[in-house]
């Protein structure tokens, strides 16, 4: 006679915990989601205004220098304070709750996925509107600046997805290690980075090697660059739960 192996109760519990992480990320939609849309909204009508002004006053519709903007650049930083704020708020909340410090941060993550996949959808949307009416009839480029690739809607995707996600990973840590060692914490971790990006530039002038770093940031492009970057996102993202294991809730 064969049996059957029903799951266990604790399989069970520990999905429903991450759900129960994944939603109590969500509870504040007016900081998570609308506040970045109305910023981005914000934004993109500020520099519409710019563009029309300088269409009527020169007679041109072709504006070169839009597509190096970094207007938005904004909401990569915003993801990561995002990720960094709602460890910190709901991290004691969760553990109330019943969750574990791994379904909270498996929760988490899976949480800031889902926000990550949103915006890179609504951002491609938008940068295919761009190109689609000329730069919105005035020659401005925003949503797809020279930075993600060109006009090819995968490549957008994937450029914004990537960069969102290691954005996310940066603020999971950061969150985590504030949770750990507080201010003190940021300052070390702070100092430290600083100190990697001192000797990582002297050992390049060093070397003389400028020349060479951009010649292989050129031939490796922005697809090379995009699968790079998922190496230092995956390194965050490990520190972060490495460090988050030993957090405790603090008042």
């Amino acid at each position: 006679m064969t049996t059957v192996e029903l799951p266990t109760t604790r399989a069970i519990g520990q999905g429903e915990r991450i759900r129960r992480t994944v939603r109590l990320q969500f509870a504040n939609t007016w900081s998570i989601l609308w506040t970045p849309c109305l910023i981005l909204g914000a934004i993109f009508l500020g520099n519409f205004l710019i563009w029309a002004a300088i269409a009527l006053s020169t007679g041109s519709r072709t504006m070169e220098g839009t597509q190096y903007s970094g207007s938005e650049f904004f909401i990569f930083v915003y993801m990561m304070i995002i990720a960094i704020q709602s460890t910190n708020l709901t991290f004691p909340f969760a553990l109330g709750l019943g969750s574990t410090r791994r379904d909270f941060y498996l929760g988490s993550l899976a949480a800031w996925l889902i926000l990550a996949v949103g915006f890179t959808i609504g951002l491609t949307l938008l940068a295919q509107i761009e190109v689609a009416t000329h730069g919105w009839g005035f020659g401005g480029t925003l949503f797809n600046a020279v930075y993600f690739g060109g006009t090819n809607p995968l490549t957008h995707a994937s450029t914004v997805f990537t960069a969102l996600i290691f954005f996310q990973a940066v603020g999971a840590f950061v969150g985590a290690v504030y949770l750990r060692w507080r201010q003190a914490g940021l300052l070390t971790a702070g100092g430290c980075a600083a100190a990697l990006i001192v000797a990582f530039i002297i050992v390049v002038d060093l070397l003389q090697g400028w020349g060479g770093l951009w010649a292989w940031i050129v031939d490796t492009g922005v697809a090379g660059l995009t699968t790079w970057s998922l190496i230092p996102t995956v390194v965050f993202a490990v520190l972060g739960y490495a460090v988050l294991r030993r957090a405790t809730p603090r008042s």
